[in-house]
């Protein structure tokens, strides 16, 4: 029954890297989103009765550890003022109703109060909290001072580091981190956007493989259930 149980859980292991293929190939045109990479633990089915069984399926998947993969989606050019986007390393910080969050996201707005915040209204942060701007042309500079109409910058955006695996996803390209340290001299760049990390190809050539596997662990599972018949059938036949 421990062969079984094993099998059953490789199963149940490919169902969920099934899910995180999904998610990166639902979000591969969604800007600056981070792909989940699962990392795999797997064991030997020494405890496998059966030696064909065992010879044919030498390793199953026992579980799945996801980070984030942290690295930078290629940048677009908009040519619109108000998207900026990071170039390096980096999080903007933004503050909605509900806590403070990184995200790479940088399509920006300027609310009725003159603040700048994501499209669906988190305030974007900079080095003394919430950004207000007065009507006109903004211009962000490389380190992330915005000016106005004067020469003297009127905010710096603050950008924020973490280390891979603190972060967690909170949906909507937001995420959380116990561990952050502010970046003293960010890239940033203006009129541009961060594009998505995802490899459709890479996740396309990932599910085929899962799909393999899955189905060759169906096939062993079908296998165990066959011996079984089998067993019940001769001893009740003795």
């Amino acid at each position: 029954m421990d062969g079984i149980n094993s099998i059953i859980k490789a199963m149940q292991t490919d169902l969920r890297k099934l899910n995180v293929i999904g998610h990166n190939l639902a979000n591969v045109d969604t800007n600056a989103f981070k792909r989940i990479v699962e990392n795999l633990k797997t064991q030997n089915l020494e405890k496998v009765d059966n030696a064909a069984i065992r010879s044919e399926r030498k390793r199953v998947n026992l579980d799945v550890l996801s980070h984030i993969d942290n690295s930078n989606g290629a940048l677009k050019h908009t040519g619109r003022e108000l998207n900026i986007a990071i170039e390096g390393d980096g999080y903007f910080q933004i503050r909605d109703q509900v806590g403070t969050w990184l995200t790479r996201k940088g399509e920006l707005k300027i609310d009725s109060d003159g603040f700048l915040t994501l499209l669906d209204g988190s305030k974007l942060q900079g080095i003394d909290g919430d950004i207000q701007v007065q009507p006109g042309t903004i211009h962000v500079k490389n380190n992330g001072e915005i000016y106005q109409s004067d020469q003297q910058a009127i905010a710096k955006i603050a950008i924020f580091n973490a280390p891979d695996q603190t972060l967690v996803e909170r949906g909507a390209g937001k995420y959380a981190s116990s561990s952050i340290s502010i970046i003293e001299q960010p890239s940033i760049r203006q009129k541009f956007l961060e594009t998505s990390n995802v490899n459709h190809l890479q996740e396309m050539v990932n599910l085929v493989e899962l799909t393999r596997h899955f189905e060759g662990s169906q096939q062993i599972l079908q296998g165990y259930s066959t011996m079984m018949e089998e067993l019940i059938s001769k001893v009740g036949r003795v």
